[in-house]
């Protein structure tokens, strides 16, 4: 599933990915975290990525499988809403 419209209230796909940088660069306690690395983590060909970053195409599975794996909340990245999951 890809989301198109912006209207829904979902922030961009840029805000997105600066917010999964934000957690990759935690996780792997890297100071920068560049785009390919982002397309990696989310199981993205890396041109594919770059088209949905261009066109501000949101990949909702994707983001929903790597929010499920690093445990983190999709709505807190999709909508700006500040709560992550509690890690065990």
């Amino acid at each position: 599933m890809r989301v198109e419209n912006i209207e829904c209230g979902f922030n961009s796909f840029s805000e997105i990915i600066e917010r999964i940088k934000d957690v990759i660069s935690q996780k792997h306690k890297r100071r920068a975290v560049l785009d390919k690395f982002v397309a990696d983590e989310l199981g993205m060909q890396y041109n594919t990525f770059r088209i949905y970053k261009c066109k501000n195409i949101i990949p909702v599975n994707e983001l929903a499988i790597f929010c499920c794996r690093e445990k983190i909340s999709l709505d807190w990245l999709l909508y700006d809403k500040d709560f992550r999951i509690k890690r065990r």
